[in-house]
C-alpha cells in the first residue's frame, strides 16, 4: 500500500505590512492530519476582524492593525502548520517541513 503524500506551505519570515493581507490556505495550507486547517482560517478571520474593528472605531491606523494581525497569525498558524505536518508525517506520509 502506498502512503498518501501531502505537502504544506512552508512558514516564511515576516513581511512588510500593507493594506493587502492573506488568511487561511493562502498563507498556511496544511496537512489534513489534525483537522485544524479550517479552524485556523476561522481564527484568522476573527483576529483580522478584531483589528479592523479597532481601525473603524478610530483606535489604530490600518497598517498597525494589519501588522498586529499578521504577527498573531504567524504565531498560532505556523505552530498549527508544524503540528499538522508532524502528525501527517507519522499518519499519512506527509513530507517533512524544512527546519
Amino acid at each position: 500500500m502506498q502512503a498518501l503524500k501531502c505537502r504544506s506551505c512552508i512558514p516564511v519570515e515576516a513581511w512588510e505590512p500593507s493594506a493587502l493581507t492573506v488568511m487561511g490556505d493562502a498563507i498556511h495550507a496544511m496537512s489534513p492530519a489534525l483537522g485544524i486547517g479550517a479552524n485556523t482560517a476561522l481564527r484568522d478571520a476573527h483576529t483580522l476582524g478584531e483589528q479592523l474593528l479597532a481601525v473603524a472605531a478610530g483606535g489604530k491606523p490600518l497598517l498597525n492593525a494589519v501588522a498586529n494581525y499578521e504577527q498573531a497569525m504567524r504565531d498560532y498558524a505556523y505552530h498549527a502548520l508544524r503540528m499538522s505536518a508532524f502528525v501527517g508525517q507519522k499518519v499519512i506520509g506527509h513530507l517533512p517541513l524544512p527546519a
